[in-house]
């Protein structure tokens, strides 16, 4: 598929194959899913990930590529950050709508996703 340009995602000469997209809600598998990078490109809706448990050294990527609410959902219990740092109630989401955006989520302790790298504003469910 060769490299992908510059596409407003921040996100310069990308091997396509290097970014799963995600049209529909989708569970990340362990050790599958690990570091990944996810798109919601062409996702007629919106889409959520639901995460796996927060485990110190996973992350993940989210890109918004299509103007569709993306979502990352923490494993129960667990809680994400915002784009401006704030650790968000247990259970809920984290998300963005707005075409370049993405944002990177880290575990640093068990149990917290931190928001890293963020592109745009990124909000927690109230």
């Amino acid at each position: 598929m060769g490299n992908r340009a510059q596409n407003g995602t921040g996100i310069s000469k990308m091997k396509r194959r290097d970014v799963k997209v995600k049209t529909a809600n989708y569970t990340l598998q362990d050790h599958i899913d690990e570091n990944a990078i996810f798109s919601n490109l062409d996702a007629p809706l919106a889409v959520e990930l639901q995460l796996p448990a927060a485990v110190p050294g996973r992350s993940c990527t989210l890109l918004v590529e299509t103007a569709c609410p993306f979502r990352a959902q923490p494993a129960s219990g667990e809680k994400i950050s915002s784009g401006a740092g704030v650790l968000g109630a247990a259970d809920k989401y984290v998300g963005n709508n707005v075409v370049g955006c993405r944002v990177t989520l880290v575990c640093e302790k068990a149990g917290e996703w931190k928001a890293m790298d963020v592109v745009g504003t990124w909000t927690v469910e109230s």
